[in-house]
Order: C-alpha cells, then structure tokens, then sequence
C-alpha cells in the first residue's frame, strides 16, 4: 500500500498564485509515483477570488482538498487546520506565495525516509527580496528568543518543512491557543536537520505577513516558551526594594548624623519616574499571560469552517 504525502498551504489573498502553486506541487507529487498524495490549501478568509479559483481547480483534480474558514484566522491557524485534517504520513507545510518551492520536496523527503530523520527544515541563508528592518528585526527576535528560552530555534528559520505522522499527532495533541509552530516543532525534539534555501524572489503580489502580524507572532513565541520575562519582573522588583533600602539608611544618617548622604529632590523625582515605568511595564508582562491564560480557559474552537471540498466525511470532522 503506498503511503501517503500531505501538502498544507494556507493562502490568503493569493488570487494570483493559487493556479501555479498548484500547478508546480501536483507536478512534483507526479513524479513521486510511490506516493499517494493530496494537496490541502487553506482559503484564510482572503477577500479576493481565492475560493472560486480553487473550487473550480477542485473539481478538476480530486488530490485537491481546499477549506475556506468562516473568516480570517492566521497562518499559524491555517496550518494547524490542515494538519488537523491531513491523512498523510508525512506532512508539507509550504507557503502559497511560491517562495519556499515546491522543487525542494524529493530532497527532504529522502532525508526522511532514507536517513530517518522525522523533521527536515528549510533554513533561508539569502534574503536578497527582504528589507533590512525584517531581516534585522529577524535576527534580533531569533537572538533574544534562543537567549530568553530553553527551546533553541534555528535562525532564518520559518514553517516550510516535512513532518512525519508521529510530529503530527503530537503537534495536533498540544491545546494552547496561540500557535507557534516553529516552536512547538522545536520543543519535540526527535532527529531533525536544515537544509539551506537562497529564498526566491515572489514573482506575484505582495506578502500579507505585515509587521504587527510578525510582532504577534514573536509576542506568542516568546510568551509560550520563556518564563524570562516574568523573572525579570522579580529581579527588577528585588532592585527596587534594595534601592528603597538604599534611600532609607540614608535618610536615617542624614537625620541622626546631619550628613546629607540623600541623592536630592530631583533625584527623587527622576527615581520615582523610573519605578514607576518598571511598575507599568511588570504589569504589561504579566497582563500577556493572563491574556493567553484567559484565551485558553475559553476553550473555543481554534477556527470555523465555512465549506472544504473532496474530503471523504469520515475523515472530516468539522
């Protein structure tokens, strides 16, 4: 019996890439001929004539499984919808744009499958189509991460990869809300390796993944993985009561010695803005747990789903 390999693309507003993406993956997974293979895209609430276009292709190739959420959810999410759903005994997970290609797959999936690794990850080393606040603003995130953290995450390190069936099960038994998937497949562990990638430049529209989507998405990272910035709330507050020490034994000698050890009244000022900067911003910190914690008591359903095509209905459960 062949085995089979899933390929999960969240796609939103991507009107103009959904035909050849698909076109250049179904090339690939027909040279693959040991293989089954199905190709799921995930219509991310886009506000274009994504769902259209990829209704009319499913209804011409029936490897072709696309879900259109109920509205806009994220990548993270759309890529946790395809996993949910997949049948595949290995996984895909590959950017619609067309800038992780679809060329790549024999290569990791041979590492897979001949040298036993259970992840294969594609590390960017060229980003010549990137600005240079992304790329910097990267490397700063991934620095402060991997310091900040006990997971270490390759850096240029993004969610184009295969996963075997047994990353799958474990990343679709993790509850938490707030996805992270490089994260999260970093946590498990297991044998994984990179393969270097000089990124393409996109040859269709504009990415969608704009800056406060990538700060959310490094605030969830950082948040699900790091108990840092918690414990620098405890270092900062440990400093302010030695300083508040500090300024009393002075006082103390100043009134009992007539020695004016006491750092002013300007000083006072300045000291009392800074507490109190430290104060606010602790309380931030602590308000990005208690959101997540909040989020996550809810329980709600991480998407909804609107329609999906050529799925078998014992396999789908939304």
């Amino acid at each position: 019996m062949k085995k089979t390999i899933s390929i999960i693309t969240p796609m939103y507003n991507e009107e103009e890439n959904i035909a050849l993406c698909h076109q250049r993956i179904t090339d690939i997974m027909t040279s693959l001929s040991e293989y089954d293979y199905e190709i799921i895209f995930i219509n991310d609430g886009s506000k274009d004539s994504s769902w259209d276009l990829m209704t009319v292709i499913a209804q011409k190739d029936p490897h072709f499984k696309p879900i259109n959420f109920a509205r806009n959810f994220g990548q993270q999410v759309s890529t946790t919808a395809g996993l949910t759903f997949c049948k595949g005994d290995y996984a895909f997970i590959i950017d619609g744009d067309l800038q992780h290609p679809p060329e790549l797959f024999p290569t990791m999936l041979e590492k897979c499958v001949n040298e036993g690794y259970d992840s294969v990850y594609v590390e960017q080393h060229s980003k010549k189509n990137i600005s240079f606040i992304k790329k910097y603003t990267s490397k700063i995130f991934y620095g402060f991460f991997n310091f900040l953290s006990s997971v270490h995450i390759p850096p240029n390190t993004g969610d184009f990869r295969i996963i075997n069936r047994k990353m799958i099960d474990i990343y679709l038994a993790m509850p938490e809300k707030h996805k992270f998937i490089r994260g999260q497949f970093a946590w498990m562990g297991f044998k994984q390796c990179s393969i270097p990638l000089e990124l393409p430049i996109r040859e269709h529209g504009e990415t969608k993944f704009t800056f406060i989507k990538s700060l959310n998405l490094a605030l969830d990272g950082l948040f699900s993985f790091s108990f840092a910035p918690v414990r620098f709330i405890f270092l900062i507050t440990f400093l302010m009561c030695s300083l508040t020490g500090l300024l009393l034994f002075s006082a103390i000698i100043t009134l009992f010695f007539g020695q004016n050890y006491f750092i002013g009244f300007g000083g006072i000022v300045l000291l009392l803005l800074t507490l109190s900067s430290l104060i606010l911003y602790s309380i931030g910190i602590i308000g990005e747990y208690i959101i997540r914690i909040y989020i996550q008591s809810l329980d709600r359903p991480v998407f909804t789903i609107s329609d999906k095509l050529n799925f078998d209905k014992e396999s789908f459960k939304a």
